[in-house]
């Protein structure tokens, strides 16, 4: 009895959790659409999203290379104040100069660095040095530069610039590659998982009426329409 009762215990557990199992499956089912379920695998896809960020990643160096041969503006404010004991008698004891600068640099593809700065300040002291009081200077200088041997030349400036579009134009067709490779798997294993339920409701069906046959044949056998063997091909289908 012993041996029984675990058996019966045992098919229990296993009964229970197979119908576990169906319910949460039942649970877990659900409807997507093919456009969903490709726009799911393309968010959800850690190795195209790995991919995406080598994309932003090419963008931002293309950015900075470009960044290169941009305006730079430049500014500078200051101020100060000095108050001591002149060595001599001409010098002043109290000095106060203010000033402030701007600039612009542009770089060029020949190479050709081009600044333009504007400088002005102003002093104001006691001292009997200078014969306008305050002081004010102002001044505008205009630099050129232009490598002759490294760094001459379009080819030269723009490798860097050329390199970075060249990467994210390669990192932008790689995404683009996965991405479509990626949809159509997803594609595919959709068609063959609405197949095989077709399928499957085409075999359920088929076992019903299969169960129906060897029912009607059991019953014409009871009647004595119908030998026992008829039986075995009906119950054959099932």
């Amino acid at each position: 009895m012993r041996p029984l009762s675990i058996l019966t215990t045992l098919g229990f557990c296993l009964l229970l959790s197979a119908h576990a199992a169906v319910s949460r499956a039942e649970q877990q089912n659900i409807d997507l659409s093919l456009a969903e379920a490709v726009q799911t695998a393309l968010l959800k896809n850690l190795g195209l999203r790995l991919s995406q960020e080598d994309v932003v990643s090419a963008e931002g160096a293309a950015l900075a290379a470009e960044g290169a041969f941009d305006y730079q503006l430049s500014g500078e404010v200051g101020a100060g104040e000095k108050d001591e004991e002149p060595v001599t008698a001409i010098e002043g004891n109290e000095e106060r100069t203010a000033g402030f600068k701007a600039g612009v640099e542009k770089r060029f593809t020949p190479g050709t660095e081009v600044g333009l700065n504007w400088n002005n300040g102003n002093l104001d002291t006691d001292s009997d040095i200078y014969f306008f009081d305050p002081v004010y200077s102002t001044d505008l200088t205009l630099d050129l530069r232009q490598p002759l041997l490294k760094g001459f030349g379009k080819k030269a400036q723009l490798a860097d610039l050329n390199s970075a579009r060249t990467q994210l134009e390669a990192s932008s067709f790689l995404v683009d590659s996965e991405a479509a490779d990626l949809a159509a798997q997803v594609k595919q294993a959709y068609w063959e998982l609405v197949f095989a339920r077709q399928n499957l409701e085409v075999i359920q069906l088929s076992l019903t009426l299969a169960e129906k046959l060897r029912d009607e044949t059991a019953a014409k056998i009871e009647a004595g329409q119908l030998a026992e063997i008829d039986l075995f091909q009906p119950e054959s289908e099932v």
